[in-house]
């Protein structure tokens, strides 16, 4: 199995350098010469350059993708292959930059402290490690259609330049219109070596351009290959490691959130694993049995094969029905206990409303007493009003008689009216 992953990985990287290493070497050994000469003669050999560098830092980034993922295939690896209680000593060994370590961090927690809950969470992790390398590989695919874009930068630059030539020629040609012809002949073909030089420019920058996208094109389609099937090989680890921890431990497997609910959902979990574990059981038999298979030749045995795989399959449907039926009658009981909480809730409603409308009506009769309450202080007012009134007239009349140095007369009216009023 290493050897055969060695010779996979040998071809990985064979499929993502060539196309660079061919045409670089290629071009260095028996094209050296003329590329340089090429990009010398160019008046603007730097926009050359730039394509070059743009096209070996893209491939360069690339290949560290492609180590990346190599590395993280052999980590899924070691991975499937070890117990339970390794993974918390495996996750020392992960590369710290590695967009799977959290997935391999839960993994190992749920080791420890299984949790129903984590499934998702690890596909979650998974998916979210996947898109990393996808973003990874983002900036080498711009510049693939970037190069392309450089290469006709370069072409509308080497125009411009031979146009400003020409109308250079053109304009010192009408100037020295008068001279002998063989002389301008010979002027106008060394003015003319201007322009094509900025032709060249055109075609040798699209050229480079060109040829740099399909070099970094090919690279990216063997990586996002490798890409793709690393993330297969991750994802079947994960879930077979988790699954295993499931097997080794099935009674400490539960739903953290699902403590509250009586031991229906717990019923539905053994249920679950049971069926996994025949089902995982089954698989491996099913695998001895198709490796059985491909030695034998008598018909005979041939059919017997077949008999204790329908048998075996025939065990399975009937484990599937009565795991369905376990877990149907799960579901029937946790259907009557959300029933029961939805009366008792309805109950509750209904006490608390008439406990409102008790509540409305004690106010109304709180109301009504204190209007009442008003009502006789305001009477009571009333009363003292008139006394004070009488009292003021009595203080009036008392004052008169004795400017008048007359005796007032005793008017028992007041007391009269007082004790009216009183009573």
């Amino acid at each position: 199995m290493n050897t055969r992953f060695k010779l996979m990985t040998a071809g990985d990287w064979l499929r993502a350098a060539w196309p660079f290493t061919l045409v670089a070497g290629g071009g260095a050994l028996w094209f050296g010469d003329d590329i340089l000469r090429s990009i010398r003669n160019t008046p603007h050999p730097a926009l050359v350059y730039i394509i070059l560098g743009a096209l070996t830092a893209a491939v360069a980034l690339a290949w560290l993708v492609l180590h990346q993922l190599t590395r993280e295939a052999q980590t899924a690896r070691a991975w499937r292959d070890a117990a339970p209680e390794q993974f918390a000593s495996r996750l020392g060994f992960t590369a710290l930059r590695s967009p799977y370590r959290d997935a391999y961090a839960l993994v190992a927690e749920h080791a420890l402290h299984p949790k129903e809950v984590n499934r998702q969470e690890l596909e979650r992790r998974l998916q979210a490690a996947e898109l990393a390398y996808a973003e990874r590989l983002s900036l080498p695919g711009f510049i693939a259609g970037a190069l392309v874009g450089l290469g006709l930068v370069g072409t509308f630059i080497g125009l411009l330049g031979a146009l400003q030539d020409l109308a250079a020629l053109f304009s010192g040609m009408s100037a020295a219109s008068g001279g002998d012809p063989a002389s301008l002949f010979s002027g106008m073909l060394l003015k003319l070596q201007a322009p094509m030089k900025s032709m060249g420019t055109a075609f040798i920058a699209s050229l480079y351009g060109l040829l740099g996208s399909l070099i970094l094109g090919l690279t990216l389609v063997a990586v996002n290959n490798v890409r793709l099937r690393v993330n297969a090989t991750v994802h079947d680890a994960m879930f077979d490691a988790f699954n295993g921890i499931a097997l080794a431990t099935p009674a400490r497997v539960r739903r953290s959130d699902d403590r509250d609910h009586g031991d229906h959902r717990d019923d539905r979990d053994l249920a679950s694993e049971r069926f996994v574990s025949a089902l995982l059981s089954l698989t491996r038999k099913l695998d001895e049995q198709v490796a059985a298979l491909a030695g034998l030749r008598h018909p005979q045995l041939w059919l017997d094969a077949w008999s204790q795989m329908n048998e075996q399959l025939a065990r399975l449907r009937a484990q599937e029905v009565s795991t369905s039926q376990a877990l149907l009658q799960s579901l029937r009981d946790q259907t009557r206990t959300v029933e029961r909480v939805a009366e008792t809730t309805a109950g509750m409603h209904a006490l608390m409303t008439q406990s409102t409308a008790q509540d409305a009506q004690a106010g109304v009769d709180l109301r009504h007493a204190l209007q009442e309450c008003r009502l006789a202080f305001e009477d009571v007012a009333g009363r003292l009003r008139s006394v004070l009134a009488l009292q003021l007239d009595q203080a009036d009349r008392l004052a008169a008689a004795v400017d008048t140095n007359v005796r007032p007369p005793v008017n028992p009216a007041p007391d009269v009216a007082l004790a009216s009023n009183a009573s």
